[in-house]
């Protein structure tokens, strides 16, 4: 949703909405399933990383860079 609305996401925790969500099965689908996967700790990022990987690893060195106040602003 945060995408559509053209939001700047950062480290804000904005989660999978159904589109989202469709669109990592399908990644999945594309890929199969993968030994490992390294995702960011976010929310977004690590519920894509589950749907690749039933134990991705999470990095924090991964995360999105902060945008401070813009966050969650539109463009």
């Amino acid at each position: 949703k945060a995408n559509v609305e053209r939001r700047m996401q950062g480290q804000s925790c904005w989660g999978l909405d159904d589109v989202g969500r469709s669109q990592a099965g399908w990644l999945a689908g594309w890929y199969g399933p993968l030994d490992q996967v390294f995702t960011s700790p976010l929310d977004r990022a690590r519920t894509t990383a589950l749907a690749l990987s039933s134990d991705p690893v999470e990095v924090d060195g991964l995360a999105e860079i902060g945008l401070g106040r813009w966050e969650g602003l539109t463009w």
